[in-house]
This record gives C-alpha cells, sequence and structure tokens, in this order.
C-alpha cells in the first residue's frame, strides 16, 4: 500500500506544476524547469545546499537511486546520524524502530549497501486508471521501471532506509548526489518549499535548474495518515477501513 500511496501523492504534485506550465506558457515554447519554477517563484522559497562531489570508494557507502538520480550516503555519516535521532523524544515509536533496525543492519554488514526506488508496475498502472498503461508498459525495464546505475554485487539491500532519512541526511549537506542525465556529481542542490496557500505544494530536492529528484512531502487537503508513523500492520487495518 505504501508503495502506491507514495506514487499516488507524488503524482497530485506534478498535476499542480504541470496545471502552472499550462496555464502560463504557450504550446509552442520549449519550457525548462527553470521557467517553471520562475512561474511559481511566489510561492516558493528555498535553501542552497553545498555538497562533496568526490566519491570515496575505498569506504563503505549507502548507495539510493530513483529515476533521475543516485543519492550516495556514507555508511558511517548514516550509522552516526540514526544513533543521535533515535534519541529525540519527539519522534514517534516507529521511527525510533525503523531507526533502530537500520543501526542493527550496519552493525552486521560489512560491506556497502543499496536502496533503489521502484517504479510502479504496469499492471498496478493500468488498475490505477493512468492515461497511455501501454506506452507506459513499453518504456518499462523491469525489475525497476529505469536502467540503474548502481553496482549491487557483493552489497546489501537495505529497505529499512526510509524517504526521511535520506531527506534529512541531504538537507544538512551530509549526501554525494549523481546527477543522471549528466553523469556528474552536483556541488549544488536546493531544498525547495512550494506552498500555494492553499493546502496544496510539497518539499522537494531539485538540481541547479530546478529539476526535482527526490520528493520531500507533498501538501495536500486530502486526508493521509504518517505512513511513516505507522507500523506494517497498522497499515494493513488502515486499508481495510
Amino acid at each position: 500500500m505504501r508503495q502506491l500511496i507514495k506514487p499516488f501523492m507524488t503524482k497530485i504534485f506534478r498535476i499542480l506544476l504541470i496545471s502552472i506550465i499550462v496555464a502560463s506558457c504557450s504550446l509552442n515554447k520549449k519550457v525548462t524547469y527553470r521557467d517553471l519554477y520562475n512561474s511559481y517563484a511566489k510561492y516558493s522559497t528555498s535553501k542552497e545546499i553545498t555538497l562533496d562531489t568526490i566519491l570515496n570508494s575505498n569506504v563503505s557507502n549507502i548507495e539510493f537511486e530513483n529515476k533521475n538520480s543516485k543519492v550516495v550516503l556514507r555508511t558511517e555519516t548514516v550509522l552516526n546520524y540514526a544513533i543521535k535521532v533515535e534519541t529525540n523524544d519527539s519522534l514517534c515509536a516507529q521511527k525510533k524502530r525503523d531507526l533502530e533496525s537500520l543501526i542493527n543492519m550496519i552493525h552486521n554488514h560489512n560491506n556497502g549497501f543499496y536502496k533503489i526506488e521502484q517504479e510502479i508496475i504496469p499492471t498496478v498502472y493500468k488498475r490505477l486508471g493512468y492515461e497511455k498503461p501501454k506506452r507506459y508498459e513499453d518504456s518499462f525495464v523491469k525489475p525497476y521501471g529505469y536502467a540503474i546505475e548502481t553496482d549491487t554485487i557483493n552489497k546489501t539491500r537495505l529497505d529499512i532506509l526510509k524517504d526521511w532519512m535520506i531527506s534529512d541526511l541531504c538537507i544538512n549537506g551530509k549526501c554525494i548526489v549523481l546527477d543522471k542525465r549528466t553523469k556528474t556529481f552536483a556541488d549544488t542542490i536546493y531544498y525547495e518549499i512550494i506552498d500555494f496557500k492553499d493546502e496544496h505544494g510539497g518539499e522537494s530536492l531539485v538540481f541547479k535548474d530546478r529539476k526535482p529528484f527526490f520528493n520531500v512531502k507533498v501538501y495536500s487537503d486530502i486526508a493521509w495518515p504518517d505512513f511513516d508513523c505507522m507500523s506494517a500492520d497498522e497499515i494493513e487495518k488502515w486499508k481495510k477501513k
């Protein structure tokens, strides 16, 4: 269910941005991500984040990959972060349990780690009623939906690494980010917050040209629970309501 909900909420955010493009730009003009940013700049605030661009292959890393980017985190940095944040009293019980599981996973494995975000599979895409499912199915690369950059050989899959952990680390400059379009590591990214003041908008990490590569949060007037604070059993019960 979690895998279905996140793409759905991400789609809402993308629809909002596309609507702005249609409303503000002519059809014969090629719209860039910078143009899009300029069109909603009055609703946006952003934080510039300077990143390291040197990848040390001699240390253990955790690699997270999605369609647009590969985020590399030093395993030691993630471990120190998890140990520190786990003591935060304001954190919900499930997030603390996830951090504890993450710490145990890192302690029990000496090799590198990876997590690859999976696109919605074509059968689910069709069931959700998305437009042009056949074209989507033709472009789907199994098993993830796109060709990956990550070398997973001799590395441990780390699904317990959560999106909110990755965004926390990147917002604080504790990651290295590969722009898969240019095959180069970004020296600067932005933490962008878009608030349309009508309960819609969102937070994302974007490249210099304002192309989003990691969704942090989506604002919506649809009431969704915080799934990061729910156990698998609680999510199953919620699905049956």
